[in-house]
């Protein structure tokens, strides 16, 4: 960067720069065409950080990724920018009941391309996986912790309508677990199940 860089200013997507590094970008949000309009000088800037832009145009989503050292072929690690989450038993049987869900919606509902779950029909599919609590107010609560834990990571869009809310499931999701990964993880969790059952 020279001096003249600096004093131009920020560049024209710098706006989509900064949402991506918050997260992920849809293409409900202000930046979206700044991320498709910049896509390569976007995607050099994060590949110097070692930071690789993930981006799917037909289902409206963008993020970043960052590979392991032995990917990028080097030897020096780097700091992680895009961390990891470690996610709760209960919250990753949300995402694989939901990752279920998208792969049932797009094998039999070829008429629409969003799939929106009411909010009571979401908490009847949860229900069975959180019989572990057998008080229902505090089943309640940690269901609901966990669906607000879940739009928080940008998987599920709350939708309210007058006094309904329903939740709109991300296709991000599909990327996030690919089927290989959703069968890896029904396999860790039937065993902990399993293990659970046995203690």
């Amino acid at each position: 960067m020279t001096q003249d860089d600096i004093r131009e200013g920020p560049s024209p997507y710098a706006a989509a720069l900064i949402r991506l590094l918050q997260g992920i970008v849809y293409a409900d949000d202000d930046v979206w065409g700044l991320v498709l309009r910049y896509q390569t000088p976007i995607s050099t800037y994060f590949t110097q950080m070692g930071v690789q832009l993930y981006l799917n145009e037909n289902e409206g989503f963008a993020y970043l990724t960052q590979p392991d050292e032995e990917e990028l072929g080097i030897t020096a690690p780097l700091p992680r920018l895009v961390r990891r989450r470690a996610l709760s038993y209960s919250v990753t049987v949300l995402l694989v009941l939901l990752r279920e869900e998208l792969n049932q919606f797009d094998t039999t509902d070829v008429d629409n391309y969003r799939l929106i779950l009411a909010r009571e029909a979401l908490l009847t599919i949860m229900q069975p996986f959180y019989a572990q609590q057998e008080d229902e107010r505090a089943r309640l609560k940690l269901m609901e912790r966990d669906l607000n834990q879940v739009v928080e990571f940008g998987f599920l869009k709350e939708i309210k309508r007058e006094k309904q809310i329903d939740y709109l499931v991300r296709p991000v999701l599909k990327a996030k677990i690919d089927s290989d990964q959703l069968e890896l993880i029904k396999q860790r969790l039937a065993e902990h199940g399993e293990r659970a059952d046995n203690d």
